[in-house]
């Protein structure tokens, strides 16, 4: 890839639009009808609506050289030697994936991160894949003492070109969900705070229009909701997946021709594929205390759930384990 130019784009950001056209449709309404409450409600949308807009990830345009990646029209140059991880989603892939999320690619190096937007004149795949071949090498990473024996017969008897060990995907902070987030709850803040200043000016110039008493209220309480949504997603590990991996790091999955074997959490063991029923990535959530996604490996009598938190999504660990299942058929 080297020598061409990426255009990344963010998508269409209909959710700012429709915001926006619910603000102009609450400010109409209330011209027609001479109401001030509800122009005040429209405050909300188009500010939120702004934040929403501002707060995505901004247009780039990228040249890609030998030694790095060239910012269009800038003297800005990330240097492939500076990288030091490429995560989409959070979360990074083997280089075997088949296809990825349509989501920013986060390009983590020595001096920040920088946010690839997902639309782009070339497949999104192609580009993480190269992405990932000009990050420095790392040590590779161990295998869990547990399934360390396993491994090692498995790669004697059968090669280790035919052995996949597969393990927990590196759980990052999404940089540009949180800048997004910072932009949106500012807009809630700055709503609560213009509500209750509005709401405080008109009661001191006219006391008896107490019905502006609930913007008052209202105006603090949504700055506090907005305070605290943001508080509460500035966690890295604030989306499921990455509260599974964070209690789960050290987890590891083994395919090979004679069968599979797994470490996660508490589970750990190995089983012949004659055991295994069935797999599938759409799993009933009828009666699980919380919602679970992944992998589901049917036994006899029983299952086990591989979490979306390894190196290769749901999918393509199920077509590895099909693959395996259907020679023994």
């Amino acid at each position: 890839m080297v020598g061409q130019t990426i255009d990344s784009r963010s998508p269409f950001p209909l959710a700012a639009i429709v915001l926006l056209l619910g603000a102009a449709a609450l400010a109409a309404c209330a011209l027609i009808t001479s109401n001030p409450h509800i122009l005040i409600a429209a405050i909300l949308p188009l500010i939120v609506g702004v934040c929403a807009w501002c707060g995505r990830p901004g247009n780039l345009v990228l040249t890609i050289e030998n030694d790095g990646l060239q910012s269009f029209g800038t003297a800005k140059k990330l240097y492939y030697s500076d990288m030091t991880e490429v995560a989409i989603g959070g979360g990074q892939f083997d280089a075997n994936f088949a296809k990825l999320p349509a989501l920013p690619i986060e390009i983590h190096h020595l001096g920040g991160c920088l946010v690839v937007p997902p639309q782009m004149n070339v497949p999104l795949t192609d580009f993480y894949r190269f992405l990932v071949s000009r990050v420095p090498a790392r040590p590779p990473r161990p295998i869990p003492e547990a399934l360390a024996d396993y491994v090692n017969e498995q790669t004697l008897k059968f090669g280790a070109d035919k052995v996949h060990v597969i393990h927990t995907r590196r759980s990052l902070s999404e940089r540009w969900r949180r800048r997004r987030s910072a932009w949106i709850c500012a807009g809630i803040i700055l709503t609560g705070l213009i509500w209750a200043v509005l709401s405080i000016g008109v009661l001191v110039m006219a006391p008896r229009r107490d019905e502006f008493t609930g913007w008052l209220v209202g105006g603090v309480m949504l700055g506090m909701v907005g305070a605290l949504v943001y508080f509460a997603t500035g966690s890295k590990h604030a989306r499921p997946s990455h509260l599974q991996a964070a209690r789960f790091p050290n987890s590891c999955l083994v395919l090979s021709p004679a069968g599979l074997a797994m470490v996660q959490g508490d589970l750990k063991g190995a089983m012949p594929w004659r055991e295994i029923t069935g797999v599938s990535t759409k799993m009933s959530q009828w009666l699980r205390p919380s919602r679970v996604a992944g992998l589901q490996i049917r036994v006899r009598g029983s299952e086990i759930i591989a979490f979306d938190i390894y190196e290769r999504t749901p999918a393509e660990l199920e077509s590895l384990v099909r693959s395996n299942l259907d020679p023994q058929r």
